[in-house]
């Protein structure tokens, strides 16, 4: 009976004193994870924005046809 109480309190013991380990552990992956999450979202608004910059160019360009009567060179088809 005392072998397997001590038995039991070894094991709580090395329980409670890994639990630390564990937890921290899950914690950094979790931090790792919001990381590449936000790496991610910060990419998809710079290609947002560089393809709202590019259809405003293209609109430019539009308008300057339009203002001109069209392209200057006529290309082959």
């Amino acid at each position: 009976m005392q072998n397997k109480l001590w038995l039991v309190n070894i094991i709580l013991s090395i329980s409670i004193l890994s639990l630390p380990f564990f937890i921290s552990g899950c914690r950094a992956n979790n931090g790792q994870q919001q990381d590449a999450q936000l790496q991610a979202v910060k990419e998809k608004q710079a290609q947002e924005k560089e393809s709202k910059k590019l259809k405003n160019i293209e609109a430019q360009i539009e308008n300057l046809f339009e203002t001109l009567g069209g392209p200057s060179v006529i290309a082959d088809k």
